[in-house]
């Protein structure tokens, strides 16, 4: 079954630095804050903000540092959507993975601070340009094996968390996670292999606690969120069933065979998913039960869901 509303993988994406120039271009418009939440910000990191926000705006990079605390943060106390939606292309340049950054005790969650943002309503170009950087890392990644997106931070990081930061980014652009996993199947590459195995793990975006796209005290409606999570159980589910199509027991002794030799570690991995595959797979199969969204799950409307 195919959704519309999902898009499939982009077959030949510029190249990373032009994709990023592209996502910049389509922040351009976005104007940062003229002052920021005062509960939030001291006084210094206010006005480091504001400043970054200019760099921002003239088309330099900002210093991370000066930056990295919108993503500890309500929207709203940051300066609002436009905020982040211009310093994203920045900041998935440096906090694209999962480690510390800079002295902050928590990497910089970008990913996240977008989904809170509501980044599935943000404007037909933003959205455009994050998918054809997804679609770029993807072949990167899984076709020739490198890591499109340099490491920023000052941690360490497996192999594991740069596959699945990256495949996790190309189901929350919307690409369909169904077609992706399919394709990587095709690829037979260590990464690939690597991401298909993972996915037995963590089948899609989870959902946030709240949007900053709906307004209103405590009680009022949240069609925002609503949607959003409807938006991520339906990746979820996508990624869950086709990883269970594709990831078998005979899938993981084949792929053990092509990766004992040339990367021992993950041939282990794949042989003791094997081993317990029943055990192994019990969330997953929680994971593809989730109901789909035939339409798209626009605020206020509910679409139709299957099974």
């Amino acid at each position: 079954m195919t959704l519309a509303w999902l898009h499939p993988r982009p077959t030949d994406p510029p190249d990373v630095e032009t994709c990023f120039d592209a996502l910049r271009a389509a922040v351009s418009a976005c104007a940062g804050p003229s002052h920021v939440c005062s509960q939030c910000y001291g006084d210094d990191m206010a006005a480091r903000l504001v400043t970054a926000a200019r760099v921002a705006e003239s088309g330099e990079e900002p210093a991370p540092r000066d930056y990295a605390q919108i993503c500890f943060e309500h929207p709203e106390c940051s300066g609002g959507i436009e905020t982040i939606q211009l310093f994203t292309p920045h900041a998935l340049r440096r906090f694209f993975y999962g480690v510390p950054f800079e002295g902050f005790p928590h990497f910089p969650d970008i990913h996240e601070t977008m989904t809170l943002s509501g980044r599935w309503f943000w404007p037909a170009p933003m959205q455009d340009a994050l998918r054809q950087l997804a679609g770029r890392l993807l072949i990167d990644r899984f076709r020739h094996d490198l890591q499109p997106v340099p490491l920023s931070g000052t941690g360490a990081l497996d192999a594991d968390a740069i596959d699945d930061d990256i495949l996790q980014f190309a189901h929350s652009a919307l690409i369909d996670p169904r077609a992706t996993l399919h394709w990587l199947a095709t690829l037979g590459t260590a990464a690939a292999d690597r991401a298909l195995e993972l996915g037995i793990d963590n089948a899609g975006p989870g959902a946030p606690s709240y949007c900053a796209l709906d307004r209103g005290g405590l009680d009022a409606p949240r069609p925002y969120l609503e949607a959003t999570e409807a938006i991520t159980a339906t990746l979820s589910a996508r990624a869950a069933r086709a990883t269970l199509e594709i990831v078998t027991e005979d899938w993981l002794e084949a792929a053990f065979f092509r990766n004992e030799t040339r990367d021992p570690a993950l041939a282990q991995s794949l042989s003791d998913t094997q081993r317990y595959f029943g055990v192994r797979t019990i969330r997953t199969r929680e994971y593809a039960a989730l109901p789909q969204r035939t339409e798209w799950p626009a605020p206020g409307g509910s679409g139709d869901e299957t099974r």
